[in-house]
């Protein structure tokens, strides 16, 4: 309707191959998804910059969720009712410069997934799900001039709980990335600085990730 949209569906979703039979850890005991959803958004222009936002609820019974267990191996489980909902914001702004052009893409989402039934701890309903940022910001700028194209980012990743009670979280993760790219022809010359700020941080707990490092590439396009 005008500028903004309205859903409501229901969803069923089976457990996969990897859910059920995985060979060290595998359920083969897991319940089938059914979740019910709503969402709304709306697209409009503030100072000639192109902006979103979209609300949505999600509410799910047997919520499949994979799980370090006692001897640290991950299993799924079925969580008996998974309330998840939140807001997601963008916004995006064009400048024409000479010869080129300055695009600044930025968003941000608010996400609570919280337990409002268990089948096993009272105690958890309420809580966040394990490994779910609350918040999540990130922030993009391209230039392009003729050939050449720049690219910095910057992502926002807050505290996600690793404790099913919430007694332990693993630290905001802030990460600076920046590309430059050259165009010849079919070819396409790639550079890419990772992690600049050299940032200690884990996706999981106990796995962390790699700290400043460079990529390079070279794209050939056939056709």
């Amino acid at each position: 309707f005008k500028s903004w949209d309205w859903s409501v569906s229901s969803n069923y979703n089976l457990p996969g191959f990897n859910d059920l039979y995985w060979p060290e850890g595998g359920n083969p005991n897991l319940k089938t998804e059914k979740s019910l959803k709503s969402e709304w958004s709306k697209i409009f222009n503030i100072a000639k910059t192109s902006c979103k936002i979209n609300l949505y609820t999600n509410l799910v019974d047997n919520w499949i969720q994979w799980q370090p267990n006692n001897t640290g191996r991950w299993s799924p489980i079925n969580n008996k009712k998974v309330w998840s909902r939140g807001v997601e914001l963008e916004a995006t702004k064009k400048w024409g410069i000479k010869n080129g052009q300055i695009t600044a893409h930025a968003t941000y989402s608010f996400n609570k997934t919280t337990s409002v039934d268990h089948y096993t701890d009272p105690e958890l309903i309420g809580k966040q799900l394990i490994y779910v940022p609350i918040h999540k910001t990130a922030i993009h700028s391209t230039i392009q001039l003729r050939k050449y194209t720049f690219k910095i980012d910057y992502s926002f990743t807050g505290i996600r709980y690793d404790q099913s009670d919430e007694s332990g979280a693993l630290d905001p993760i802030h990460l600076i990335n920046f590309a430059a790219q050259r165009s010849m022809g079919k070819y396409q010359l790639g550079a890419q600085i990772n992690n600049i700020l050299n940032t200690n941080y884990e996706i999981v707990r106990f796995y962390p990730q790699p700290g400043l490092y460079l990529d390079i590439s070279l794209k050939y396009t056939f056709l």
